[in-house]
């Protein structure tokens, strides 16, 4: 019998007249169906069509699934012009009418039949007269915003490309994905290379609106799931370029820049490659054709004013140390405009640093003119634009070194490790001749993989690094936030924040671990004074967070990671909150054990000594020869 029914105008927000085109158009459908399958009773509505009725969601060229106890042999020989395919093994025959589809499955026991399907949402019916009959749950997943599949293991094991669907709806909707879902579906994806339908489903990802597709690439991406598949060739040269043009063109700086400045204008550096990673982006560098002088007289005619130093407001500009290089801050956007005297592409990667620099973005056509170079920065193996260049110039190599520092994943090819290594005596040498550029060295401590950087420079050049803070002394948050080295807190602070951690952790909590020497810093959020949340920091790495209110620790959480390039943790990896700390915090499940190792031996000596292995779809790491201790994962952005 059916589960329940419901009156559509509830969940559908949407204008009168738009839920009446929906309802006329499924009106119609049911004529249609009617006279197709011979006026039989207990024909229903059933699948995407209901979802997108129930969520007023209209589309070009909508197709309709009808279900029920009819004949196909009978409507194949009444409508033969109108049979698109028929597919016997999952009881279904297609009919193509004007410019939509129709498909009709039959079946004597419409339930049972349904149970086959996969998504809750794709198994509401509907009868003629509007109601919807929900077996499985359907309108609860719509209530909850939630992608939900009853039995996941069973339904991913008979077809695994079902995760990627799971995932394409989830980003198509804007919805969650159930727990249970998501948990059997990164245990289950493992299996997804050996389905003969992954490129199917791939395409249609390909298909979706390019938004929508990047945060379902992303979905894939941060759950892990993307490493048991390998994307086709021509699907990544489609998708690249177009995905990162659109959302290089969402910074408002390079429509205000490309208007201002009549001459070739090209968006390079930190702020492509970072888009490519999925990275927040700090600043924005631009190569001009156009003398230095001339762009300072175009800044000046729009009101831009000279400011004595570095710390530029709106509206005003400096002039950098090096040649030719000017700064402005739009829009609270730091931006460098380097001139240059040619928009020749390979010259100007030639004149690059590294080729994680070297894509070339045309503010004024809005498209990356090196697509060739995404693929190659997104792969993360390091190589210098002009290694003659670079052997000369040390600045070159630190610049390299502060990418290393911040990317734990990096892969360092034996020729870039060469030139590094050349180089190690050469920079020592600049910085001791010119301690005005110690800043540099400082950018090369802290980070997550700052440790790689620190052996390079053992035995006599280690002093270098002579009072320079080796670890990060506190995160970057926005004004409504606070962030504090432990040594600056109150005592009300203290007894607020151990307060709050005893309400979070309940039984689990253990004082002495909180103010233990281990935690340097603490992300705090007050409101009306009294505080709200807190996060406690070792570093880069996130230790524990908790408030007063329910939701208020993972927002903590996601203030940090979108002000910082690099911060992880670790989680018990049957923790409920992974789901949380992925889709709303920004973080993603790290996959490598290489990197997982990397990560935790240069920052703790914890772990020097770990054993990594795979359960449940997750790469989960243990202290060696510890049986006690708890499998975790490691989050990071």
């Amino acid at each position: 019998m059916p589960g329940n029914t419901f009156n559509t105008e509830y969940l559908a927000d949407v204008s009168g007249e738009q839920s009446e085109t929906l309802i006329q158009r499924t009106r119609t459908a049911f004529e249609v169906a009617k006279t197709i399958t011979g006026n039989r009773e207990g024909l229903m509505l059933y699948g995407g069509t209901i979802r997108n009725l129930l969520l007023g969601i209209e589309t070009s060229e909508p197709d309709y699934d009808f279900i029920g106890d009819f004949d196909p042999d009978e409507i194949q020989t009444k409508y033969p012009h109108l049979v698109d395919s028929r597919w016997d093994e999952v009881s279904t025959i297609r009919l193509r009418i004007g410019n939509c589809i129709y498909d009709f499955t039959w079946a004597e026991d419409i339930q049972e039949r349904l149970y086959i399907g996969d998504i809750t949402l794709s198994n509401l019916c509907m009868t003629e007269d509007g109601c919807v009959i929900d077996y499985f749950g359907g309108l609860a997943s719509l209530l909850n915003r939630e992608v939900k599949i009853i039995d996941p293991d069973n339904k991913f094991a008979i077809d695994p490309t079902r995760i990627l669907r799971v995932f394409r709806f989830a980003a198509e909707l804007g919805f969650r994905i159930d727990e249970t879902t998501l948990s059997s579906a990164i245990r289950n994806a493992k299996f997804i290379d050996f389905s003969e339908d992954i490129e199917d489903e791939l395409w249609k990802i390909l298909a979706l609106d390019p938004d929508v597709r990047s945060q379902a690439l992303d979905l894939l991406r941060i759950y892990g799931i993307d490493r048991y598949f390998e994307y086709p060739d021509r699907f990544l040269d489609e998708i690249e370029a177009v995905s990162l043009e659109r959302a290089l063109s969402k910074y408002t700086q390079l429509d205000v820049l490309a208007e201002m400045l009549a001459s070739d204008l090209y968006l390079v550096g930190g702020a492509v490659r970072d888009t490519i990673w999925g990275k927040r982006v700090n600043d924005l560098d631009f190569k001009v054709n156009m003398p230095v002088d001339d762009v300072i007289a175009v800044l000046e005619e729009r009101g831009f004013t000279r400011s004595p130093d570095y710390r530029t407001k709106e509206q005003e500009y400096y002039v950098s140390q090096f040649p030719g290089v000017v700064g402005v801050v739009i829009d609270g956007m730091d931006i460098h405009l380097s001139s240059v005297p040619t928009s020749d592409i390979p010259t100007l990667i030639s004149e690059g640093d590294i080729n994680f620099s070297c894509c070339v973005y045309d503010t004024h056509a809005k498209r990356i003119l090196n697509p060739e170079m995404i693929r190659e920065i997104a792969d993360k193996e390091i190589h210098f634009a002009n290694p003659i260049k670079a052997l000369e110039d040390p600045v070159i190599v630190i610049n390299a070194l502060k990418q290393i520092s911040r990317t734990p994943d990096i892969k360092i090819p034996t020729d870039t490790m060469d030139i590094i290594k050349a180089s190690i005596p050469r920079i020592v040498q600049f910085i001791r001749t010119d301690p005005t550029f110690r800043y540099k060295i400082e950018t090369l401590c802290g980070n997550i993989n700052s440790a790689r950087i620190y052996e390079l420079f053992e035995g006599d050049h280690g002093d270098i690094f002579n009072g320079v803070e080796m670890k990060k002394r506190k995160l970057e948050v926005s004004p409504s936030y606070e962030s504090l080295v432990v040594d600056e807190l109150s005592e009300d602070d203290r007894r607020e924040i151990i307060r709050l951690l005893r309400v979070g952790y309940g039984k689990h909590f253990d004082e002495s671990k909180v103010f233990n020497g281990r935690v340097n810093s603490v992300v705090i959020e007050r409101r009306n004074g009294r505080m709200q949340a807190c996060c406690m920091v070792d570093g880069e790495r996130l230790y524990a967070a908790s408030a007063r209110d329910k939701t208020d620790w993972i927002n903590i959480i996601a203030e940090i990671t979108r002000n910082n390039y690099s911060v992880w943790c670790t989680v018990d990896c049957n923790n409920p909150k992974i789901q949380a700390l992925c889709s709303v915090a920004g973080l993603a499940i790290e996959t490598d054990p290489q990197t997982i190792e990397r990560i935790l031996k240069s920052n703790t000596s914890r772990y020097d000594e770990i054993d990594t292995y795979e359960q449940d779809g997750f790469v989960v790491f243990k202290k060696r020869n510890k049986p006690d201790d708890y499998s975790q994962v490691l989050l990071r952005l």
